[in-house]
């Protein structure tokens, strides 16, 4: 694959090389940390063991005592029993092979468990020895000379602040680790955010917008990645799509056109001679014609919604809004139009108005076509002898119609199909109801045009509402 995505490419290998660039980090300094602190805490002791040649053997060991630490006084072929014993003989041989020796250190634990850190320094005849020694010890050069050795004096002192103390640098550097991480975290999340999530966010909200019948959108690609090839091959799927629907729409259109002329005059000539103009009819025969006039009735309902939707789908629905008194201009033409249907079927119509004539700023023309689909449907689906409901009211944001109607209503779970194209409620009492689809896929497309909402509530078997909310003002 010629471009590797984004995430193996770049995201997962910063986060990785951040993560073990944090961790190296880490380790280095609690490491570092601890070996200064247990150098210092050596040299320490080392000094002090040096020095302490130099001071009274009283007063080295009262120093040592005020610092938690204990002073040794060896001499040879007299160790002191104990843990430390060994290391005090095997450090008196190592000074008398080798006068170059300094000190030398060791740990042990003691009686009681704790780590202690011993050094001893070797202890050599010094003129300057004579000057303390002379009175308790006037022997002291007899048979030795001057630089032999003598003993090791040395400091012990227990490891426990030393190990405390690098705990607690180890839980520092633990916790800028913490930090360390939660900004590799916070970067690698934004970049996650930015270059792969929000893409694939907006282009998921396409998919959803076109499956809710929604208007085709083009994303702009922004990078040249696999995420942008997707963005790239959507597009071209969008635009396939918009050319294929806008030549079935114009086909749609044409045929529809076609159609309703020669239905209009069949169905003006039924009626000529239903009603006698060209003479006396049989029963029979003016039944054939009222059946006649019937179908010709449902084509050309259907003619009239599939031109709405080819018109909808084509882009032709030029939204020109106006103020227009609703009741009067949209409310009562979309009844005169379905009046006939519904004193067929034995209906009552009820109407629900607020005190006074509701205006709002509408294209009229269109809210009708939205009116007449709701109405052809309260009728189509509603109980014979029902009762149909029209109410316009106003709201804080806006105006609301609604149409409702007795009958079987629809379920809860078949509510997402209303407001698709071509998609129909698939319950056994309403599939034998003759319908397309279409009628409140183009109402929620022009509704939508205005910027506002439908919305479609049902207790089965009872009834069922249809309403649009059109806020006001108009969005621009």
């Amino acid at each position: 694959m010629r471009h590797l995505n984004l995430t193996s490419r770049f995201l997962l290998p910063l986060a990785a090389a951040l993560a073990l660039v944090t961790a190296a980090l880490i380790l280095d300094v609690s490491s570092a940390g601890a070996r200064a602190a247990e150098k210092a805490f050596l040299e320490h002791l080392t000094s002090l063991a040096v020095t302490s040649r130099a001071m009274s053997h009283d007063a080295a060991a009262a120093y040592c005592r005020s610092r938690n630490m204990v002073f040794h006084r060896v001499l040879p072929g007299r160790t002191a029993p104990g843990p430390q014993a060994a290391f005090e003989r095997a450090a008196l041989r190592a000074f008398e092979q080798d006068p170059a020796l300094v000190s030398l250190a060791d740990r042990y634990r003691d009686p009681a468990g704790t780590p202690q850190l011993y050094v001893l320094a070797p202890a050599r005849l010094q003129r300057a020895c004579a000057g303390c020694h002379g009175a308790t010890a006037p022997d002291l050069f007899k048979g030795r000379g001057e630089g032999d050795l003598v003993g090791a004096f040395g400091v012990s002192m227990a490891m426990t602040d030393l190990r405390q103390g690098v705990a607690g640098l180890r839980l520092r550097a633990g916790l800028i680790g913490l930090a360390v991480f939660g900004a590799v975290g916070l970067i690698v999340t934004y970049l996650l955010h930015r270059c792969i999530l929000r893409p694939l966010a907006e282009l998921s909200e396409s998919i959803a917008r076109m499956a809710r019948g929604g208007p085709d959108s083009l994303i702009t690609v922004q990078s040249h990645d696999e995420i942008g090839q997707l963005e790239e091959t959507y597009n071209h799927m969008v635009e396939r799509l918009h050319e294929a629907n806008h030549s079935y729409m114009e086909m749609l259109a044409f045929v529809s056109h076609e159609l309703k002329n020669p239905i209009a005059s069949m169905i003006t000539d039924a009626r000529v001679l239903a009603d006698g103009y060209l003479g006396p009819v049989a029963p029979a025969q003016a039944q054939k014609l009222v059946r006649i006039m019937g179908h010709g009735s449902y084509l050309l309902d259907l003619i009239r919604g599939y031109l709405d939707l080819a018109r909808a789908e084509g882009g032709d629905l030029a939204l020109r809004p106006r103020p227009a008194a609703l009741q009067e201009e949209v409310v009562e033409p979309a009844v005169e139009l379905i009046l006939p249907q519904l004193e067929a079927r034995g209906m009552t119509l009820e109407r629900l108005d607020p005190d006074g004539p509701v205006t709002a700023r509408c294209d009229p023309d269109l809210l009708r076509i939205v009116l007449v689909n709701l109405l052809g449907n309260a009728v189509k689906y509603g109980r014979d002898e029902g009762l149909v409901r029209i109410r316009v009211e106003r709201g804080a944001g806006g105006v609301r119609i609604a149409v409702w109607n007795e009958g079987p209503g629809f379920p809860a779970e078949e509510r997402s199909r209303l407001f698709r194209r071509f998609s129909r409620i698939r319950t056994p009492e309403l599939l034998e109801r003759k319908g397309t689809g279409v009628g409140l896929y183009t109402s929620w497309r022009i509704v939508s045009l205005h910027g506002g909402t439908m919305d479609a509530r049902s207790v089965q078997g009872e009834w069922a509402e249809f309403s649009l909310d059109l806020p006001q003002p108009l969005p621009q």
